[in-house]
């Protein structure tokens, strides 16, 4: 069996919101995440709202506010995320691994099914090509 295209393992990220009482406070939004995805496979990583899909998602490529703290581990294709430079991330995004981004007011219309979505986009692809 080939290692995982990614792996995240007890995956932990905290917000610092300030100091009180001359400690630094923080919020937990993600605790103890652990999943891979193999090469060819598609992974939906769903919960409530809230629940810490999209900074868990976020994570991987260091998309997240300069307050946030991840500890655990990501690699992707055997490279460790938490160590890799601005640098190396930015060379990996979009070339390698991105993020789609949910923006349900202009992506989603909830008059149209997912399917009549899909098929509406991948006509206008073909068109266009």
């Amino acid at each position: 069996m080939s290692a995982p295209l990614l792996s995240i393992g007890d995956l932990r990220v905290a917000f610092r919101l300030g100091r009180e009482n001359g400690a630094v406070q923080r919020i937990e939004a993600v605790r103890g995440v652990s999943f891979d995805v193999a090469e060819n496979t598609t992974v939906a990583l769903v919960g409530e709202s809230g629940s810490g899909k999209s900074v868990t998602a976020m994570s991987v490529l260091n998309l997240l506010p300069d307050n946030a703290e991840r500890s655990g581990s990501i690699t992707f294709r055997g490279r460790d995320m938490l160590a890799a430079s601005r640098e190396a991330l930015q060379a990996l995004r979009g070339r390698e691994i991105a993020c789609v981004f949910q923006d349900p007011m202009s992506s989603l219309n909830p008059v149209f099914t997912v399917g009549a979505r899909i098929r509406t986009s991948s006509r206008a692809a073909s068109s266009s090509a």
